[in-house]
């Protein structure tokens, strides 16, 4: 008798609550839609976030295990001493001081992943603005029109960083499906200063730690030119 009596308590309990499993509408408290996304230099510095975090490198250490190592221990400016085995590093950092390195070496591989990357991230962001305000830039807002400027700036600086080091690399600009295609060193030269100059005018210009404002491009864009004889040929 008890047991039935337990059995019709469920059964009354379930009865009740059955309609409200047909509500099931979520309450929303608040919400982030593409119309109101994007709208503050804020948000897109979230949106940005990754691309710029790419440059601190492995631990920390400003990319020391490949964009710099080949910028440094291949010169007379580096040398690392070794103490026992402490620091030699299976013979890496002897081998670009010799200049003996070799496509598997790890730092040259590392140098290459770093630039490509941070390519791949500026890619993301730049596809994600798209998807948020469309392609056509010319109808962008004052917010939108900086932020697609300050993400191909960084891209465009990356791609500096790998012709630096590698001459003929690829052109990566749309993120998709990267094209397996080697462009001379003046072609990548010619691409990243006309992304500069298209960039620059939209660039935010106040003074902003840690970010692509337009002195910062201007400093990309002389670095380009200081450099122009070697990149060019001319």
């Amino acid at each position: 008798m008890k047991l039935k009596k337990i059995f019709l308590s469920l059964a009354v309990i379930a009865a009740a609550v059955m309609p409200s499993c047909t509500d099931l509408e979520p309450e929303i408290y608040t919400d982030v839609l593409k119309d109101n996304y994007f709208t503050t230099n804020e948000q897109f510095s979230t949106l940005i976030a990754n691309a710029y975090a790419n440059l601190a490198g492995e631990y920390g250490y400003v990319y020391r295990e490949g964009y710099w190592s080949m910028q440094e221990y291949t010169s007379d400016e580096c040398v690392v001493p070794t103490r026992g085995t402490d620091w030699f590093d299976n013979g890496v950092p002897m081998a670009m001081h010799k200049h003996t390195w070799e496509e598997n070496t790890r730092d040259v591989n590392n140098g290459w992943s770093f630039a490509y990357g941070g390519v791949a991230k500026c890619n993301n962001v730049i596809n994600n603005i798209y998807e948020i305000a469309g392609e056509d830039e010319s109808l962008y807002n004052e917010v939108q029109k900086a932020g697609i400027a300050e993400a191909r700036t960084l891209r465009a600086f990356y791609h500096l960083l790998a012709m630096d080091l590698y001459a003929n690399v690829s052109i990566d600009d749309n993120g998709e499906k990267m094209e397996l295609k080697q462009y001379t060193r003046k072609e990548v030269f010619e691409w990243i200063e006309s992304q500069l100059l298209q960039c620059i005018p939209n660039l935010d210009n106040s003074v902003r730690y840690g970010s692509m404002t337009r002195p910062v491009a201007y400093m990309i864009l002389a670095k380009l030119y200081l450099n122009a004889e070697v990149y060019t040929g001319t």
